[in-house]
């Protein structure tokens, strides 16, 4: 059984398993078991199959500890741009509310918004010396985000494949 949860403390108002996957993989009768003690504890069990389990679980550690990752990076921005994290986390959280609430709304590839969803080449390039500047060592994440970026805004629709070649271009530059 693999509960799809974050358990940063200990400390918890009622169950951390309400209304959560629980993940199993296994023969039949410990499936059938692990899916009553899943509901016992207001969770829901998903079969999945041995050979799913660790991309499965890829899966879950990319969207829980490398959120916890990319908040921190936005929040090294933040402080590179002269505010404490403190206040950068207390700036940034309506926005990052905002974001999951959309992406729950319309789906992941519409819940996209921004300077390249809009093919706003001339703010990358701004984004990108700024960071060169005052973080250099984030340059390298921030093209990375930027090419997965690119795809979704064409899987969009709102991004044309010349904008996204010259996208490209920009975030390949050393």
């Amino acid at each position: 059984m693999h509960p799809l949860q974050s358990f940063a403390s200990s400390k918890n108002n009622g169950s951390p398993f309400k209304d959560i996957i629980i993940s199993v993989e296994g023969e039949k009768r410990a499936v059938t078991t692990a899916g009553k003690i899943a509901a016992d504890l207001g969770a829901e069990c998903l079969h999945i199959k041995t050979e799913a389990k660790i991309l499965y679980h890829a899966a879950a550690a990319t969207a829980s500890n490398y959120l916890v990752t990319l908040l921190y990076l936005s929040l090294k921005l933040i402080e590179a741009a002269g505010i404490s994290e403190n206040n950068g986390l207390r700036i940034l959280k309506p926005l990052i509310d905002g974001t999951l609430s959309n992406i729950e709304k319309v789906g992941i590839t519409k819940a996209l918004t921004g300077p390249i969803d809009r093919g706003d080449i001339e703010t990358i390039e701004r984004h990108l010396s700024e960071i060169r500047t005052k973080a250099p060592e984030l340059v390298s994440t921030y093209k990375s985000f930027g090419f997965h970026t690119i795809d979704i805004a064409i899987a969009k629709g709102t991004l044309s494949e010349l904008s996204a070649q010259r996208l490209r271009k920009i975030l390949e530059k050393q």
